[in-house]
């Protein structure tokens, strides 16, 4: 098994992985034929950071090269700026999680974790516009302007949602209401 030990290795191994399913989709071929788990493992060992780079790795051809670095790069280059900003950050763990395709549960039963945990996860990442509103809960846009409209009315600047939660009714859950919230910062 390849060294997919710690989570934020993992979490690269999966969207590489991701990136490859996305491809041989595209292609209509299998995933082996874009690149060999092996060829992938070393993606994760090395983290290429120019085309050159990308050549060195073995099963990587000129043809190769050509169709698929920059998509591969991509995501690796993502993955290394997180890790710039300290990626050892649980919240930067889930983010990278999410980016890589999981959903809220099954990041949370990766990281054993509740799922109110990597909601509110998620809702600081909105905050902080690494990811939209919208690709974290699914809502209708009138939905939204009402959980908006209520917390603008109740907004004391305490950002409790419990007001919120029985103003509607408990109509939306908590974790919808922080996400929203986060959104309106």
């Amino acid at each position: 098994s390849y060294n997919t030990d710690n989570i934020t290795n993992q979490a690269l191994w999966d969207a590489l992985r991701n990136c490859r399913k996305k491809l041989a989709e595209e292609l209509a071929v299998p995933p082996f034929v874009i690149f060999h788990d092996a060829t992938l493992a070393e993606m994760l060992e090395r983290r290429p950071e120019n085309r050159a780079q990308f050549a060195s790795l073995n099963g990587v051809g000129e043809s190769k090269l050509e169709k698929y670095a920059d998509a591969f790069l991509a995501v690796i280059e993502e993955y290394a700026d997180s890790a710039g900003q300290g990626t050892t950050d649980t919240i930067a763990e889930s983010l990278l999680l999410f980016r890589s395709g999981l959903d809220i549960q099954a990041i949370a039963e990766k990281r054993q974790l509740k799922d109110t945990t990597v909601y509110s996860h998620l809702a600081s990442c909105i905050e902080q516009g690494e990811v939209t509103l919208e690709e974290v809960v699914d809502l209708k846009q009138q939905d939204i302007n009402l959980i908006h409209e209520t917390l603008l009315g109740l907004e004391d600047g305490s950002r409790k949602l419990k007001p919120v939660y029985d103003a509607l009714d408990g109509m939306f859950d908590y974790n919808t209401l922080r996400c929203v919230q986060a959104a309106l910062q």
